[in-house]
């Protein structure tokens, strides 16, 4: 085989073992970031990118990484797992726990100058220091009206204290609304500072929680602790 045969085939062994870090880079960062489309045209783009020019595997990788972590997003690790943080310029649109699994073997939280991410991460470290007791953040998140008028009402519930979607209902005008309370709330895109985890079965139960049943026990006597003893 002549060098030239050998140095194309080192080239396109290479080439597809960039492909295949490519392909699992786009696989967790969509899973990360909620299935975002702009993302997925970005990372295909990245690819044509990558065969056209011939890039090498790590710069590959460093272009799939910085589509997936650069659009300001932080992470917070909390005592009850990894919180990933994101915002626009003016308010906070997402915060949500990022399970283990689908996380890269070397995740690192990277550093950010966005304010509103700043300011987000020394209030939850507060919080969990038992140095907070409320939140005083802009946020923004997406969903309708509805939904909206639910999270409104999420943060109306006190710190140390709980309260049902039948209760919820009811202070909505419409305790037939108690399914709708509930479905709104398990869509909550901004967890721990809209306190979801406060909401409660009317019989006491825990009932579900998109973090975990676990980690929502773990909130609940976290601020039991600073108000009235545990709960559970």
């Amino acid at each position: 085989m002549n060098q030239q045969s050998q140095h194309k085939r080192f080239s396109i062994s290479s080439r597809l073992r960039s492909f295949k870090y490519a392909f699992n880079g786009i696989k967790w960062m969509l899973q990360t970031q909620h299935n975002s489309w702009i993302h997925l045209t970005l990372s295909i783009a990245v690819i044509f990118f990558g065969f056209h020019f011939k890039i090498s595997t790590t710069e590959w990788c460093f272009l799939v990484l910085a589509i997936g972590l650069g659009f300001t997003a932080e992470a917070y690790s909390s005592p009850i797992g990894m919180l990933k943080i994101k915002a626009d310029d003016d308010a906070i649109t997402e915060v949500y726990f990022v399970d283990e699994k689908i996380s890269p073997p070397n995740f690192k939280i990277t550093k950010t100058t966005n304010p509103q991410i700043v300011a987000t991460v020394k209030q939850l470290d507060e919080y969990f220091h038992k140095e907070r007791t409320k939140f005083d953040l802009q946020l923004s998140p997406n969903g309708t009206d509805f939904q909206k008028e639910v999270w409104g009402k999420l943060k109306d519930i006190k710190f140390g204290k709980t309260t049902s979607y039948l209760a919820i209902a009811k202070q909505l005008g419409d305790e037939n609304k108690n399914r709708a309370v509930g479905m709104a709330n398990g869509k909550n895109q901004i967890a721990i500072i809209i306190p979801c985890h406060r909401v409660i079965g009317a019989d006491g139960s825990l009932v579900g929680y998109s973090g975990g049943l676990q980690r929502k026990k773990w909130l609940l006597q976290h601020e039991a602790e600073f108000a009235q003893g545990e709960l559970f």
